[in-house]
């Protein structure tokens, strides 16, 4: 017999996903929270950047195995370079190497192109080979630059594709979120 495959789920996140999203970057490995913060990052810095979140302005996409957000990608448009925004991803150390940083980037990269942004900006530490693997795969050009390795992915306008991408994609969350919400009531008895 064999062994269920685990349930995996891409989708943007809310701010009611908030403490999910804190909960998966605080419980990163130290070496990932360093490669993903470029540095050290206490826990009260970590609680505060999740606290700070604008969600009107960013755009999260969460993968969740087994209903345990286990990566995330965060894309912040920058307000002084309209079309272009900072794109950075956390993936669980345990689920690193299965193609979903990829698909997370690629997923984001779609919704860049859908707002019109022509450019998405990566910045990593030059050690961070997965993340650059990561960006070149979705068609970054990479320098390094002294402690940091940057990436640029230059995005194409919208298409069909990349909109009815979003709107199948939006739609499955909502059914998603409904059924999730109505399989955890508890049963009603009459």
């Amino acid at each position: 017999m064999r062994a269920s495959e685990p349930s995996l789920v891409m989708r943007r996140l809310r701010a009611g996903d908030l403490p999910a999203l804190t909960h998966h970057l605080l419980t990163l490995a130290p070496e990932d929270r360093r490669l993903r913060f470029c540095g050290i990052v206490s826990d009260e810095l970590i609680r505060r950047h999740c606290d700070n979140i604008d969600w009107q302005r960013k755009i999260l996409i969460g993968c969740f195995v087994d209903g345990r957000l286990c990566g995330v990608a965060e894309m912040a448009p920058l307000a002084d370079a309209p079309g272009t925004a900072e794109v950075a991803l956390t993936v669980d150390h345990d689920l690193q190497g299965q193609g979903i940083g990829s698909e997370l980037l690629r997923r984001v990269i779609v919704l860049a192109r859908n707002r019109f942004m022509h450019t998405l900006h990566m910045v990593c530490l030059p050690e961070n080979m997965k993340m650059r693997r990561v960006a070149q795969k979705n068609g970054a050009k990479l320098s390094i630059h002294g402690t940091e390795a940057a990436g640029r992915i230059k995005a194409p306008w919208p298409s069909y594709l990349t909109l009815a991408e979003e709107s199948l994609s939006e739609s499955l969350d909502l059914v998603r979120t409904a059924f999730d919400t109505v399989s955890h009531q508890p049963a009603r008895h009459h």
